[in-house]
């Protein structure tokens, strides 16, 4: 029988998920180098466009995974090809709008398709349900659980 994608139990915080967040906390701490490097408006402007386009990131794959059995060799996997992708993302935060505006685009686009692929056939769906049809409501609104609090009861 194939181990379920799902569960419905409580979870402690893996290593796999600390290393994730942490990635994305590299990726926000990046974006005061936009400031840094542009102290006006527009430099302002830019540091919050990218704040927020890495936060939106961030948050989806994380309510994305709060259903998940973070323990499974699949959602690891996807785990460390998100954070893989999401450091690339973050090393180009600095140039987001200067000659590494697209790798920024594409790694920021990749991050999000990884997220995306979650909810898709064979990923999360309602009510934990492997291979279900997913409400893209939660990745739209960019609301997490918070790590190690599961949330349980939504569908």
């Amino acid at each position: 029988m194939k181990r379920p994608i799902t569960t419905t139990e409580d979870q402690s915080t893996t290593f796999i998920e600390l290393f994730f967040d942490l990635v994305f906390v590299y990726a926000v701490t990046q974006t005061v180098s936009l400031v840094h490097e542009e102290l006006s408006w527009a430099g302002v402007a830019h540091a919050v466009i990218v704040f927020w386009l890495v936060w939106w990131a961030w948050t989806q794959l994380t309510w994305a995974l709060n259903s998940a059995d973070t323990t499974h060799p699949g959602v690891e996997a996807v785990m460390l090809v998100a954070t893989a992708i999401a450091f690339l993302m973050a090393v180009t935060v600095p140039d987001a709008f200067g000659d590494a505006g697209g790798w920024f685009a594409a790694t920021y686009i990749a991050v999000r398709v990884v997220g995306l692929a979650l909810y898709g056939p064979g990923g999360l769906g309602r009510r934990g349900q492997a291979g279900g049809r997913a409400p893209l409501r939660p990745a739209v609104r960019g609301r997490p659980g918070r790590r190690g609090q599961r949330r349980r009861g939504r569908g």
